[in-house]
Formats: structure tokens, C-alpha cells, sequence
């Protein structure tokens, strides 16, 4: 069961995303072409982010969600007045819905007014959460199967959305968790009432996506619910959640993963979470 618990947290930690955080990683570098340290000064990220504007703009995003997702990004890093238009045109273009919200999501932390964008995010977060899917990596009582999807509630929650097997442990291990995370990377404050009822949720995906998006404000009574949650988690996936407050600049966050990944040094992975999160949209914190 740790082992489970130990590969769904990094897995949940890489991106935000192929489900979760696909806009940071890999496919960013190689989309932008990033010196060999993973380092980028102010000059080499502006003239990227330039160039990925001028490709969102020309609608040459690569191929697939993954490259466009990066592109849309780092084009986030130009200023507002001139990325916004620029995104909103492509949203406007664009019917993938995953794309759609991932540019909505973007908007919003850009500080973008027009209601639709927070509307959409917010709207396809709330409705995932009703789904209230159940833990696929819960197991069966003794003696029973312990493969994934195969507990008497996940079963009991398959029966209730009436899919088969397959389609219901997609749903709960990719599809419902996927649409919340644009709500969780947009770095709202706003965000913070829903992912508190995120936190709640019986699916670890879903949960940690939560402490992800709390942690993403910079609030600190945000920070404060993700502690409790932490101090309140079972003690195998404790540590998944602590995980999160690698990114945390609350002088509490320290302390806390200490005790919950006490082999990590807190000062280097923090260092290293913040040269991958320059990648990342700038969060507008203060609002």
C-alpha cells in the first residue's frame, strides 16, 4: 500500500501534469529549448515566452495537449496586456474542452475580469466533486483482490454512476481528478472555499490536487487547512500530501515536511521545485 501511495505522489508532484500538471517538466524544456542546468535568466525566459506568445498566436502549438499546454504557459510570462488578448483569441478558436480550461485556468491567474473564464473552471471543479469518486487504490477486505478499483465502495460508487469497471477506475484515477486541477493551478485565492471541500474528498488524486491549489495561493490560512489535513492523514498518505509544501515559502512548511519526509532537505528540493516552476505561469498572488 505505501508503495502505491509513494508512486501516486510523485507522479502528482511532476506535473503539474499528463493528468495532473502537464504545463511543467519535460516537455516544456524540449519545447523551449532550455540550457542544460535547467536554469533560465530573465532574458532567456522573456525571449521564449515571447516566441511561445507568437506561436499561441499563429496557432502553433505542437502537437497534442501536452506541447500546447507548454507553449500556452510560457506565453503567460509576457505581460498581461498583451498576453491576455492573445490567449482569449485562442480560447476562442479552440474546442478541445481540456485545452479550453487549461486557457481559462491560465486567464485567470493572469488576472483576466471576464467572468466566463473563472466560471468555466469553477463550474468543472464543482461538478467533479459531486461525483465524489471513490479511492481506486483502496483496498479489498483480506483475502479479496488488492488490484486497484476493486474495494467494496469503489464498486459500490461504480454501481451508482452505472459504468463498467474500466470506465469508472479511468474516471477516479484520471478523468474527475483532471477537472479540478485547472481550478487548483490558477493561484485565485478565490479558489480556496472549493478546494477546502476538496480536501474532504475520498480520493487521494483529488485530495492532493487540493493541497497542490491551497499552496499555489500563498495564503496562509490555506496553508494552515493543508497542515491539518496532513496532521489528520492517514500515515501513508501523510507524506504525499506533505509533499506539496516543498513549494511553500510559509516558514511553517518546513517543520511539517521534516516530520512527515524527514530524508528530505527541505532547502535543496525547494531550490529545485523553484527552477521548474519558473516554467510555470506567474501566479498572481495578491489579489
Amino acid at each position: 500500500m505505501s508503495r502505491i501511495h509513494s508512486s501516486l505522489g510523485s507522479f502528482l508532484s511532476l506535473g503539474i501534469v499528463f493528468v495532473l500538471f502537464a504545463a511543467a517538466g519535460p516537455n516544456e524544456a524540449q519545447v523551449a529549448g532550455t540550457k542544460s542546468s535547467d536554469h533560465l535568466d530573465a532574458v532567456d525566459l522573456q525571449r521564449k515566452s515571447e516566441s511561445a506568445l507568437d506561436r499561441v498566436q499563429r496557432n502553433d502549438v505542437g502537437r497534442g495537449i501536452v506541447d500546447a499546454t507548454s507553449y500556452i504557459e510560457l506565453a503567460a510570462h509576457v505581460e498581461p496586456s498583451r498576453a491576455i488578448p492573445v490567449l482569449e483569441a485562442y480560447f476562442a478558436r479552440s474546442h478541445e474542452p481540456d485545452l479550453r480550461s487549461e486557457v481559462a485556468s491560465v486567464l485567470v491567474s493572469l488576472g483576466d475580469e471576464d467572468p466566463q473564464f473563472w466560471n468555466l473552471i469553477l463550474n468543472q471543479a464543482q461538478a467533479a466533486l459531486s461525483e465524489d469518486p471513490a479511492d481506486p487504490y483502496e483496498m479489498g477486505k483480506a483475502g479479496e483482490s488488492s488490484a486497484p478499483c476493486s474495494s467494496e465502495a469503489f464498486l459500490k460508487w461504480e454501481k451508482s454512476r452505472n459504468l463498467s469497471h474500466e470506465e469508472a477506475c479511468k474516471e477516479a484515477l484520471f478523468a474527475i481528478p483532471q477537472q479540478v486541477r485547472p481550478l487548483a493551478d490558477c493561484g485565485d485565492r478565490r479558489v480556496i472555499p472549493v478546494l477546502q471541500q476538496a480536501l474532504k474528498s475520498r480520493n487521494p488524486l483529488i485530495q492532493m490536487m487540493a493541497v497542490h491549489g491551497l499552496v499555489l495561493t500563498g495564503d496562509r490560512d490555506a496553508v494552515t487547512l493543508v497542515i491539518e489535513t496532513i496532521e489528520h492523514a492517514p500515515q501513508d498518505r501523510a507524506g504525499d500530501l506533505a509533499d506539496s509544501l516543498i513549494e511553500s515559502d510559509d516558514p511553517r512548511a518546513q517543520s511539517v515536511l521534516h516530520q512527515y519526509m524527514p530524508d528530505v532537505n527541505f532547502s535543496e528540493a525547494h531550490q529545485f521545485r523553484a527552477q521548474g516552476a519558473q516554467w510555470r505561469r506567474p501566479i498572481l498572488t495578491g489579489k
